[in-house]
């Protein structure tokens, strides 16, 4: 007898991997098994909504792992504070008796990892580090210099987890520095982290340090049209429906390549057409009036996000100096109006369009800080970003494509009247 799998079971877009719709796209699986064999870095990106996660927990589930998200103005010394403290490393803030590990970090200007309060550890069953006693309330450096690191290095490897590091895209470049760094010398204690992000180059943190060459497997997330027909062809067998080729074919072009926007529009088309549940019978799907209605109701969802984005982000503009305004401006209008192919390339920023531009160089310097912005804007996931290897613009939430040509949006710079000053 066949499960009665419900249509959440099938598609959908949750934080946990929907195995019934799952697709091994070209072998990554494996590819990743044998990458977190390796001593090396693993960097898992690509846009939002692509898989990145769902693929990591699909390889390396939780128990397997301590994982830490970024947030806006994430540093080193919180990542690491965060990623110890989910290994049972406690900071002690109080009077009282304790027994202290004799080890810790202290941040400076050598890069080192910034932890300026007494820590004590959990972990005692499994790390050797001598122990003292203490009843005075501590607030200064512990440890010092390379040490620090190899200390923190020695409780990970010895927590026998691996260290995953979600949302690194909220970094900003002087963190991300001095990250590239960090994560080398923790490669060099047999500490391999994986970095998951939204960004669309390869290599990102050889770009800030050469030492991580051959040291990191990069992972960018892009999904083939016959990857994403897998994607509805594995869920519809699991609830007994098959979906015409046209059906399919639209929904996939819908997705732009996107396939959190494929689980959510499949999942809208079942309920558009009754079908929350396997079938008993046989049935059979093609385009018709339930495709228009999902496209409607997707679109009218994502409505407050991306037309929340357009209008938060016009209104930092007026905050800018010049002659970062026109530049972020310019950037803006790009993504929102260009052709879905120059998007999904990339714009370069001589094709920007700018009046009057500044000189090339400062307008890599200010699209330079586009994902801070929108972040300090709380747009997230993150809309756009740029490219410093490539030099171009680019969209990084491909939903937003969807979202123009089904929603019909009104921009701010298209109303009468529209100034950023």
């Amino acid at each position: 007898m066949a499960p009665n799998w419900s249509l959440e079971d099938a598609f959908g877009v949750p934080p946990k991997v929907k195995s019934l719709s799952y697709v091994d796209r070209g072998g990554l699986d494996d590819r990743l098994r044998s990458a977190a064999s390796t001593g090396r870095l693993i960097m898992i990106h690509g846009d939002s909504k692509q898989g990145k996660t769902w693929l990591r927990q699909t390889v390396l589930p939780a128990d397997e792992c301590v994982t830490v998200q970024c947030q806006l103005g994430a540093t080193p010394a919180s990542i690491f504070r965060q990623a110890l403290g989910e290994l049972g490393v406690k900071v002690e803030v109080s009077e009282s008796s304790t027994r202290d590990v004799e080890g810790g970090a202290d941040l400076t200007a050598s890069g080192d990892l910034g932890f300026k309060l007494v820590v004590k550890a959990s972990l005692k069953s499994r790390i050797t580090s001598k122990f003292r006693r203490s009843s005075k309330r501590e607030l200064r450096p512990i440890g010092g210099g390379e040490g620090d690191l190899n200390w923190v290095a020695r409780i990970l490897r010895e927590s026998k987890k691996r260290l995953v590091i979600e949302d690194f895209h909220y970094v900003d470049e002087d963190n991300r520095r001095q990250f590239a760094f960090l994560f080398k010398g923790l490669v060099d204690y047999r500490v391999y982290p994986i970095v998951i992000g939204v960004w669309p180059q390869k290599h990102l943190l050889t770009y800030y340090n050469g030492d991580l060459e051959h040291r990191i497997v990069d992972v960018h997330l892009l999904w083939t049209a016959e990857e994403l027909e897998e994607v509805l062809q594995k869920g519809a067998e699991a609830l007994n429906i098959s979906m015409s080729q046209p059906l399919r074919r639209e929904l996939v072009a819908d997705a732009y390549g996107n396939v959190g926007t494929l689980q959510a529009l499949a999942e809208a088309l079942c309920e558009e057409e009754g079908i929350r549940e396997r079938q008993a019978k046989r049935v059979y799907l093609t385009p018709g009036p339930a495709l228009e209605r999902c496209r409607e109701r997707i679109a009218t969802d994502m409505h407050p996000r991306f037309q929340g984005f357009a209008d938060a982000y016009v209104r930092g503009l007026r905050e800018l100096p010049e002659p970062s305004r026109p530049v972020m401006q310019a950037a803006i209008e790009a993504v929102c109006d260009r052709p879905d192919d120059e998007l999904l390339r990339g714009v370069p920023v001589d094709q920007l369009g700018i009046a009057a531009p500044p000189a090339r160089s400062e307008m890599v310097q200010s699209l330079g800080g586009v994902e801070m912005f929108q972040a300090e804007l709380k747009i997230s996931p993150l809309v756009m970003t740029f490219d410093r290897h490539t030099q171009s613009v680019c969209l990084i939430d491909r939903r937003f494509l969807f979202y123009r040509k089904y929603a019909s949006p009104k921009w701010p710079w298209s109303e009468p009247g529209f100034a950023t000053a």
